[in-house]
């Protein structure tokens, strides 16, 4: 826009739009599609006067029980649709306005055809009683993305759209008085400030691992009494993070306690280790979000109910995000913290912690005492103190 300007970047705008898909839009998308599926088999059966019971992210449909994990939510059917239906947008016009109905065309496409899949292999496991193997949803994952694509050139055929040529632009600039003219002069200006924010959050230095001691989390925390000693951070050299793995006991029940760290300002903290670490197969059946108060310090955990494939063995897992003083059960607010800390200059650490309570439910405010100890102790550790 500064070199050309305002009447050359609108031509131009549609295309540069799609860098918008760089952006991890699924974080949002992701639980809100997982919904609309577990909804989308509830209406199905309901419709179809077949008996059918829910429990979290568990449908039981007959004698069949179905649990809707983040595969089912059609994430990718809708990213999909929606990027193609974008291009085909740009081939056959420049209207912005016309793209942006052709992507949001595509998408709701993906989330028709994603429910339809799901709702097939219900009906086919109900008809036949019999329920398909994880495997064999592969041939209904085709049909659906065959059957999308043909939807939407089916639509596109109908709707007569043709392709238009690029108008010819013969000058970038706009002498009326109108405020479009200051636009190139703010689009260099913002250049400075993007560059500026780029320098400001490089710190190529990487933060040292924790020594092999574990003496700063102390052996009785809140009454959680720690019978193991040998404890040591473990240093994942490929993702840049580091880990340890503590166990409390009170009385008969266990609480397992995983912390993660990040050794790089640009390393990520991926999704916790939410699965027990064993061979089985466990299924996220429910996710909660809850708040728990130490004080007047309170804080938002993710509570995530696993359940072991062919039983009913339950796992409740607790994690919250954290850097600096902020704590959150959000990753997306984390994202956006972390990158704050790192324009502001500030060197905090990007830390997970994550509860495990076994086959038992934990009190949120024993979690959020149990954190605000643990986070305390790392900080302590930080500064060079060690707890008596």
């Amino acid at each position: 826009m500064s070199t050309l300007g305002w009447r050359s970047y609108r031509q131009a705008v549609p295309g540069l739009a799609l860098l918008f898909l760089m952006i991890p839009s699924g974080d949002l998308l992701e639980p809100v599609l997982r919904t609309l599926t577990l909804k989308s088999i509830e209406l199905f059966a309901w419709l179809s006067n077949i008996p059918y019971s829910v429990d979290g992210f568990t449908i039981f449909v007959g004698t069949h029980r179905y649990i809707v994990v983040d595969e089912c939510s059609g994430l990718a059917y809708v990213t999909l649709a929606a990027f193609f239906g974008y291009c085909v947008g740009l081939l056959l016009d420049r209207s912005f306005f016309t793209v942006l109905a052709m992507s949001l065309l595509g998408a709701a496409l993906g989330l028709v055809s994603n429910v339809l899949r799901v709702n097939a292999i219900v009906l086919l496991d109900w008809t036949r009683n019999t329920q398909m193997s994880v495997t064999g949803h592969g041939m209904a994952q085709w049909i659906g993305l065959f059957v999308v694509l043909g939807i939407f050139l089916y639509v596109l055929e109908r709707s007569k759209i043709v392709a238009t040529p690029i108008p010819y632009i013969a000058s970038g600039f706009d002498p009326s008085g109108s405020i479009r003219k200051f636009g190139p002069i703010v689009a260099a200006l913002s250049g400075f400030v993007i560059a500026g924010a780029s320098a400001a959050m490089q710190q190529p230095e990487q933060a040292r691992p924790h020594g092999i001691d574990a003496e700063r989390f102390a052996g009785n925390t809140l009454g959680w009494m720690r019978p193991d000693d040998s404890v040591r951070w473990s240093v994942d050299r490929q993702s840049l993070t580091q880990s340890i793995h503590l166990i409390y006991r009170r009385g008969a029940q266990d609480l397992e306690v995983v912390i993660v760290e990040a050794l790089s300002p640009t390393a990520k903290l991926l999704e916790p280790r939410l699965a027990p670490q064993d061979e089985e197969v466990w299924r996220e059946k429910q996710r909660l979000h809850e708040v728990g108060c130490a004080g007047l310090h309170c804080i938002s955990l993710t509570h995530s109910i696993l359940e072991r494939s062919e039983s009913r063995e339950l796992r409740h897992v607790y994690f919250v995000y954290s850097i600096g003083t902020f704590a959150t059960d959000s990753k997306l607010a984390f994202r956006a913290a972390h990158g704050w800390y790192r324009l502001t200059g500030d060197h905090a650490t990007p830390r997970l912690i994550e509860f495990t309570s076994g086959n038992e439910t934990a009190d949120a405010d024993a979690l959020a005492a149990a954190f605000d100890t643990l986070q305390s102790q790392i900080v302590d550790s930080e500064r060079g103190w060690r707890p008596l």
